[in-house]
């Protein structure tokens, strides 16, 4: 432990990274599931339209949201590997959560 706190070898840093871009990327590939699964139940008229539109509209947010997200993750777990930049945020840290947008309504029981 030093004046920072506890040391930790590049090895776990590595790893620590790899698990965050493992789970960006599932988080993405399921927002792009439900955008697919969502534009094409309004396009079939399954889903009514203005209930249909709504949701391929949340859904487009979600997906683009979880991309960025993959994205900022990558290009530091790059940045990690081939540079031996370490992130400035705390690898101990959580993730950044998924939360909904604000400009959406939540749903209520």
């Amino acid at each position: 432990m030093n004046e920072k706190g506890p040391v930790i070898s590049p090895q776990d840093v590595e790893e620590l990274w790899r698990g965050r871009l493992a789970a960006a990327k599932a988080h993405y590939e399921t927002a792009v599931a439900r955008f697919r699964t969502a534009s094409e139940d309004f396009r079939t008229h399954q889903a009514p339209s203005p209930d249909g539109g709504f949701g391929v509209h949340v859904a487009i947010a979600a997906e683009s949201s979880a991309r960025k997200e993959y994205m900022r993750v990558l290009r530091l777990f790059t940045d990690l590997v081939l540079y031996g930049r370490i992130p400035e945020i705390d690898p101990l840290e959580k993730p950044k959560s998924s939360a909904p947008s604000s400009r959406f309504p939540r749903k209520t029981a």
